[in-house]
């Protein structure tokens, strides 16, 4: 295979560089190489990473061997630094050597090249190894003399050590005495009941705990936590393993805090909020016991749970689906309309978790009303939408999954919240309304919305686009016909391929902007789902079979065959990045009546007759956040480089122009499956043969305007070579003067959109003048941008860019050979165009 060699080549000529990289490989090595021209790109790439080896050129341009030199050196590389070049002499040479270059070479002696780095790199890990010894005998004497020094600070550190611990025990055994005697006072004149355990037997309490539970120290000296307790506590355990319990998890953690009921020695229970800590004390486990009187608490939380259930209720009979949840977002009430709304009965959603998690939305980070608990602002952003405070209310939406309501809702809400004596927030009343129908209006247009913006943009972006295109269709299909040499040939049609790429990607832009013209005729799906399948196969990967379901007769619609072939393509491919391990890709075909019924349920979808598309496959399948964004232009979840996120788009700007309408459905792990309505039309389909007509030559004299260099000169090289005279113009106001100028113009081939005065304009004039003078339109800009400037949709010859020579030869020949085009003089000049 080859050493592999990191080099990096300081040098302005890339042919230079390639024959030294050749003969780098023909001599056993594997380079990788990287060449640089410039000061500031040698020191990137030394500071990226240090390389096995530098070659230099000794004359450049901008930068000089000499110079690579002094920055070689400044770093004190060991690497090998060679000089390679054309004009170098010896006694340069020999200078560059002394100054710290290790060779030199002539570039036309490259032969030595491949021998004078083996040898360097020989002697280069020579000295990389002599200096990596000399450092590590240094280091080992440094590190001995470093451990001398340590022991000799230990010793005299233990000893100071040993003498400070003697009087450090003095001090603490002081301390001590004086800790104890504090902590006796503070444990005496505590306001809190405390009591010290030992094991599970009170040892000690102070004044404030005699008082609580209203006995004498001798009394409560010797018994245990459950003595002075009920038999049971509120939740039904008997006091005496709870009390166990307790003091283990203490014992366990170091400290528990817990509340349970007391019972005074007279025989009153109280609620008692119970804090252990373990503390040790002269070697034994002592449990520090805090104690306080929560009853009257206890009691309003009662009373406060009655009120409360006297709201639920309430709410339990409310028409409308009212909930309630708590500070935590937990439901603490849900009605029967709400189970009848969600399909979620009270025993799947009451105290059992997060209400967003409970009932799951889509298109929201943390769905439907929730963040009023933690509102900051005003105004709490969504991904899905805001949620606005609106006085002491809230508003959201959401949608729920059809598992949830039989069928999938948009449900709005709106929330009260509920506050406390003191003015703080507890929870909140919430009720749902459905908004489905209102919401699928809402996305269509949002959808639309977003298209109408992004065919705006590539308008722009089609007409360059175009203009660079054809000039690079049209000038390599003309050098594919003038040379005979294999190797060029290959370069052509790379540039050929690549251009056509490029002219598909202008094609898929102007495609999900729903701007692209169409050819519609009458068609059989089926006919063209059978010509596509074989290429389907080829497409996708022998592991994924493809599968058809046509409906038993045949199905005519209005549409552009290829734009359907699009359709399948786009989501082929996309099927196929789905199912790396294989699967099974299936079309389905049938029709169905769609009514107002349907168009109420699903929110689109105007009345008639429907071939219903179905495209399915085994894939991985998408979950609702991604399901909801993937025919957005631009949005893919394929990693960088390997998808431009058009496709899909492509798909639904190409079905909303044939009227039709598409929906998808996917889970994680269980595939996808789009759904696509499209019109059924009652036309029989008839098949058109195409031909491809010969190209012939002409004598006419054509005018060409057109204000873009490139492609003007690749007009005029086209048509002269088949025997055409040319008269070139910049723009529609010298495209009329040059008219003017000559009686010989046979043709006028415009472009749409021009400076000063376009295509439209420059007709006008001219035909004012001859009114038999035959046009023939260009341009590449995108349909609805040519209507805008007058060329009316097939009543003039149009040809757009980018422009093959065969099609602007054929159409040439097409316009000279037939009589006035049919209406050109029916149209009215556009104002003040005379």
């Amino acid at each position: 295979m080859g050493r592999p060699l990191r080099i990096l080549i300081v040098e302005d000529s890339e042919d230079d560089t390639l024959l030294m990289v050749h003969e780098l490989k023909r001599g056993g090595y594997k380079p990788v190489f990287e060449r640089v021209e410039s000061p500031e790109a040698m020191i990137s790439a030394l500071n990226r990473e240090a390389p096995d080896l530098i070659i230099a050129d000794y004359t450049m341009p901008h930068f000089s061997g000499r110079a690579a030199l002094n920055l070689y050196r400044e770093r004190n590389m060991e690497i090998p630094f060679i000089l390679v070049s054309g004009t170098i002499g010896d006694d340069v040479g020999v200078e560059a050597m002394i100054a710290g270059a290790h060779d030199y070479i002539c570039k036309s002696n490259l032969a030595r090249l491949v021998p004078a780095i083996s040898r360097e790199l020989r002697e280069a890990e020579t000295r990389i190894a002599r200096k990596a010894a000399d450092q590590a005998l240094r280091k080992a004497h440094e590190e001995l003399e470093r451990r001398v020094n340590e022991r000799t600070a230990e010793l005299a550190q233990a000893n100071r050590a040993l003498k400070a611990e003697i009087e450090e025990r003095r001090h603490a055994e002081n301390a001590l005495q004086e800790s104890e005697e504090k902590f006796r006072l503070l444990f005496e004149k505590s306001s809190d009941p405390i009591l010290l355990l030992d094991g599970v037997v009170f040892i000690d309490c102070n004044e404030a705990a005699l008082k609580l539970l209203r006995c004498a120290k001798e009394q409560l000296i010797g018994l245990r936590p459950f003595d002075l307790a009920p038999k049971r506590q509120p939740d039904g355990r008997l006091s005496s393993e709870k009390a166990r319990e307790l003091i283990d998890v203490a014992l366990k953690e170091g400290v528990n805090r817990f509340e349970w009921v007391r019972r005074t020695l007279d025989g009153e229970d109280l609620w008692i909020d119970t804090s252990l800590t373990v503390i040790p004390i002269r070697g034994k486990q002592i449990m520090y016991t805090v104690c306080r009187d929560i009853t009257e608490r206890k009691r309003a939380e009662e009373d406060l749970r009655a009120t409360h259930q006297r709201l639920f209720d309430i709410i339990e009979f409310l028409p409308d689906a009212t909930f309630v949840i708590d500070k935590e977002k937990k439901v603490v009430a849900w009605n029967r309309a709400c189970e009848e709304m969600t399909g979620v009965g009270k025993e799947g959603i009451i105290g059992k978790g997060d209400f967003a998690y409970a009932v799951p939305f889509y298109g929201v980070r943390r769905p439907l009303l929730i963040d009023y608990v933690t509102m900051d602002s005003d105004e709490l952003s969504q991904e899905y939408q805001s949620i606005r405070r609106n006085g002491d209310r809230l508003y959201g939406e959401a949608f729920v999954p059809a598992a949830y309501n039989g069928r999938g809702a948009f449900l709005a809400g709106h929330a009260a919240p509920l506050f406390d004596k003191k003015g703080n927030m507890v929870g909140a009343i919430e009720s749902l309304f459905d908004k489905t129908g209102f919401k699928h209006l809402e996305s269509q247009l949002r959808q639309a919305q977003k298209m109408e913006a992004i065919g705006t943009l590539t308008g722009g972006i089609a007409h360059d686009f175009n203009n660079i295109l054809t000039a690079l269709l049209g000038y390599a299909g003309l050098l594919k016909t003038k040379t005979n040499d294999p190797t060029t040939l290959i370069y052509v049609d790379h540039v050929l391929s690549a251009s056509q790429k490029a002219r598909d990607l202008v094609r898929s832009l102007s495609g999900f902007s729903r701007r692209q013209a169409m050819d519609l005729k009458p068609i059989n799906i089926h006919g063209v789902i059978r010509g596509t399948k074989k290429l389907l196969k080829q497409l996708l990967t022998e592991d994924i079979l493809v599968k058809t379901h046509l409906y038993p007769e045949d199905i005519t619609i209005m549409a552009d065959a290829t734009q359907i072939d699009q359709i399948l393509f786009n989501l082929a491919a996309n099927a196929g990045d789905a199912m790396p391990r294989g699967g099974v890709f299936t079309i389905e075909t049938k029709t169905l009546e769609l009514d107002e019924k349907f168009k109420h349920f699903h929110g689109y979808g105007e009345p008639g007759r429907y071939v219903l598309l179905s495209i399915s496959d085994t894939g991985t399948g998408m979950d609702g956040p991604t399901t909801e964004k993937i025919f957005d232009p631009f949005f893919t979840t394929k990693e960088a480089g390997k998808g431009t996120g058009l496709g899909l788009s492509t798909v639904y700007g190409i079905v909303k122009q044939h009227n039709g309408y598409v929906t998808v459905y996917s889970e994680p792990g269980r595939g996808t499956t789009f759904h696509i309505y499209l019109p059924v039309v009652s036309d029989k389909v008839t098949e058109a043969k195409s031909t491809t007509a010969p190209v012939q030559r002409g004598n006419e004299t054509i005018l060409v305007a057109e204000d873009n260099e490139a492609v003007r000169g690749l007009i005029r090289d086209v048509l002269s070579r088949y025997g055409y005279t040319i008269i070139e113009a910049t723009n529609g106001a010298e495209a009329i003067e040059r008219f003017k100028a000559t009686d010989k113009i046979d043709i006028l081939i415009l472009d749409s959109v021009m400076p000063i005065k376009n295509g439209r304009e420059a007709y006008d004039a001219i035909s004012s003048i001859r009114p038999s003078i035959k046009v023939l339109f260009t341009s590449g800009y995108t349909r609805d941008v040519i209507l805008d400037k007058g060329i009316e949709d097939r009543k003039f010859h149009f040809i757009s860019k980018p422009i093959l020579p065969n099609d602007l030869l054929l159409k040439v020949r097409e316009v000279l050979d037939e009589g006035p085009f049919p209406g050109s003089r029916r149209i009215r000049p556009l104002p003040g165009t005379g």
